[in-house]
This record gives structure tokens, C-alpha cells and sequence, in this order.
């Protein structure tokens, strides 16, 4: 197991690399549009006139502080869909990929048991998911001080391992299609399906009466509706997000230990 973890993740180094850079980017050119906004209020109170839903959908609700406007623009926008985008693209790939390409008998005809290559591929898939954690905690420390956004390191740590143990959770979902159905695009598709559901829903639900009492369905509200790039850490959601993750890997191998492959 340990050698295919460390296989993939050479594989995949140069993807790797690739999306810190991009991640890394899109931090800083957010970032750096805040003094800018910070300096213009007109421009905050010119999106007041949009419906409420729209402006929790683009992240346009609050922009008149850093905590706010990180918030919108970076930890409830930017970020989740790039952490789910990565755990999606991954973790449908991880098993049906292989399948779908024809390498994966030369991978069980090892003496690897098939729980473990799901182990295997699930741990270099959370690696690689820690490392672009990192690199984007570490964008927003370094231009914290360069565009005076004055955010404590704890809270952008807070906010980041919540969008993280949301992508964690989408890519173990996606694992897990892809253990049990063998199709990469039908992992992708509906793993997508579901994540864009719940953002629509964690969106709109504040503004609907019979769907707010049910927000804390949606996992996005979990991820950032507690706002905690602004109050810090909250253990419960995080701890949910995370032992859902770990659920789906554990049917990812129960799926894939059961099924023919083909």
C-alpha cells in the first residue's frame, strides 16, 4: 500500500505542482483586490440592490470588512470549488481511471489486496490535498501583511481546513462512486451533481422558510456558514465533515472489494 501511495503521488507531482501555482494565484489576486474595495464603499453598497440569495451566491453580502470579503470571495466561492474540483477529478479517477485505461491489472495482480489499494489511492489523494491546504494558508499569511488584510493566522487557518474537509468529503464520495460503478465520468457527474445541489441549496435556504430550518443539510453550510474565517474553528462541523469523508472511503472499499472488474 505504501508503495502505491507513494507511486501515485510521483505520478501526479507535476499536477500537483500545477494546482498549488494556480491555488496560490487565485489567493493573491483576490487578496489583492481588497485595499481597493476596502477604499470604495460606493462600490459595496452599488450590489445592495441585488436579491439577497444572489448576493449569498456570489459572496456579495458582506464586503465592507476583510473578514467579509475573504469570506465571499475567497472561502465560500474560490476555494471550495477549487478543493472540490481537485477531490472530484481525483477521486473518480482514482479507481475507475485505472479500470477504464486497462492498468488496473497489473495493479491486483500484485499480492495487494483491492482494500488496500483503495487505502493506498484515498491516502495520496488526502496527501496531495494537505499540501495544497498548505500552500494556500501560507498565500494568505504572506499577503496578509503586503495588502493589509489583518486576519489572524488562526482563522485563516480555521477557514481553510473547513474548505479542505469539504473537498476531502466530495473526493471520498467521488472514491466511492468510483469503487462501486467502475465509470469515471459517472463519479464525476454525479459527485458534481451533488456538490453544485448543495451549494444552490445552502445559497438559497436562507431566504426560504421551509428550507431554512433544514439548512444544516447542505455540507457548504458546515464548511462556511459558521463563517470561520471570521469566529474560528468550529470542531463540531469540521468533525462531520471529516467522519463523512471516512465513511464514503470505508464504502469505496467495501463497493470495490464486492464488485467484478472489469
Amino acid at each position: 500500500m505504501r508503495e502505491l501511495t507513494l507511486f501515485t503521488l510521483r505520478r501526479d507531482a507535476r499536477s500537483l505542482i500545477v494546482w498549488c501555482l494556480s491555488a496560490i494565484a487565485l489567493i493573491v489576486l483576490i487578496v489583492a483586490f481588497w485595499p481597493a474595495i476596502r477604499d470604495n464603499p460606493s462600490l459595496t453598497k452599488s450590489f445592495s440592490g441585488l436579491s439577497p440569495s444572489l448576493q449569498q451566491a456570489f459572496g456579495l453580502a458582506d464586503l465592507g470588512t476583510a473578514e467579509g470579503y475573504l469570506n465571499g470571495q475567497l472561502y465560500s466561492t474560490a476555494l471550495p470549488l477549487l478543493f472540490i474540483a481537485f477531490g472530484i477529478g481525483h477521486g473518480s479517477r482514482a479507481i475507475a481511471g485505472e479500470e477504464e485505461a486497462g492498468t488496473i491489472d497489473l495493479v491486483l495482480a500484485t499480492p495487494l489486496r483491492r482494500r488496500d489499494m483503495v487505502a493506498g489511492k484515498a491516502i495520496a489523494i488526502l496527501t496531495a490535498m494537505v499540501v495544497i491546504a498548505i500552500a494556500c494558508w501560507l498565500s494568505v499569511l504572506i499577503s496578509d501583511p503586503i495588502f493589509d488584510v489583518s486576519i489572524s493566522a488562526g482563522n485563516v487557518a480555521a477557514a481553510t481546513a473547513a474548505v479542505f474537509a469539504l473537498g476531502l468529503l466530495y473526493a471520498a464520495l467521488a472514491l466511492a462512486l468510483s469503487g462501486g460503478t467502475g465509470s469515471r465520468s459517472l463519479s464525476i457527474a454525479v459527485a458534481s451533481g451533488l456538490a453544485v445541489a448543495g451549494f444552490l441549496y445552502t445559497s438559497i435556504a436562507p431566504f426560504v422558510p421551509a428550507l431554512d430550518r433544514h439548512l444544516n443539510l447542505s455540507p457548504f453550510q458546515h464548511a462556511y456558514g459558521h463563517e470561520p474565517i471570521a469566529n474560528g474553528v468550529d470542531w463540531g462541523d469540521l468533525a462531520l465533515l471529516t467522519g463523512l469523508a471516512i465513511a464514503f472511503a470505508v464504502v469505496a472499499v467495501a463497493l470495490f472489494d464486492r464488485r467484478d472488474v472489469h
